[in-house]
């Protein structure tokens, strides 16, 4: 999905976990392949997975379809929680859709929200620069690692059409505080 207009849906939402449900770097790593399975054919266009929750703003059809796809993410990875019994998980530890909120297909709102995403682990004290953060979809944009699951087009061209012009004018305005 390349253009922004009125047939555009752009979903924010979190999948909020407990007991740093994701604190190891493997889960995370397994959270975001059990994503890019299951979201085949969906645009995400950013994410963040902290150590409770993963963040996601994705172009799709319908709401209903992120609903069964977070339910199906949410499920294979309690499947895959349960394999790993030597990580004495708790029997309440898991993820649950917690947000979800279709955003207006405004160009300023959908980079508001990647901002917010791209800037959660600074504001939540993980570092002190959007650029040290390995588990969002900044490092994608940024060209320093391509996570499969992103979609940078979509964002790109909301910055401009130049693909460099783009990538430096998004770095500007995440980084800044």
């Amino acid at each position: 999905m390349s253009h922004l207009n009125s047939q555009t849906h752009i979903y924010y939402y979190v999948l909020k976990g407990n007991l740093n449900v994701l604190a190891d770097e493997r889960d995370k790593k397994r959270l975001l392949d059990i994503v890019l399975d299951v979201h085949q054919g969906h645009s995400i266009c950013a994410f963040c997975v902290t150590d409770d929750e993963a963040v996601f703003l994705e172009c799709a059809g319908d709401i209903r379809k992120i609903r069964e796809k977070a339910r199906q993410v949410i499920e294979s990875f309690e499947a895959y929680l349960d394999k790993r019994k030597e990580k004495d998980i708790q029997a309440d530890q898991g993820l649950a859709l917690t947000e979800l909120q279709e955003l207006p297909a405004a160009r300023e709102c959908i980079l508001e929200y990647s901002r917010r995403i791209h800037r959660l682990p600074v504001e939540q004290g993980y570092v002190h620069r959007v650029s040290d953060y390995w588990w969002s979809s900044y490092p994608a944009y940024a060209g320093t690692y391509q996570w499969e699951v992103v979609d940078q087009e979509f964002l790109l061209e909301l910055f401009d059409k130049n693909e460099e012009r783009a990538r430096r004018k998004l770095r500007r305005c995440h980084q800044s505080g």
